[in-house]
């Protein structure tokens, strides 16, 4: 994210990262990010991925 922050995998893959580590504060965050970049770029599906995510730890 640092080097492309139109990745939006990552946010993804960081987030769940973030989750394990029981940062929960910081992966909704990650979602949040990953989840506006998405609909940015177009990229429904990994949108609705994430929000379901999200809704998980709301």
């Amino acid at each position: 994210m640092e080097f492309d922050p139109g990745y939006v995998a990552g946010y993804m893959q960081f987030a769940q990262l973030k989750e394990i580590l029981n940062d929960i504060s910081g992966a909704k965050e990650l979602y949040r990010r990953g989840i506006k970049i998405a609909k940015e770029t177009g990229d429904k599906k990994s949108a609705a991925e994430m929000e379901d995510f999200l809704d998980e730890l709301e």
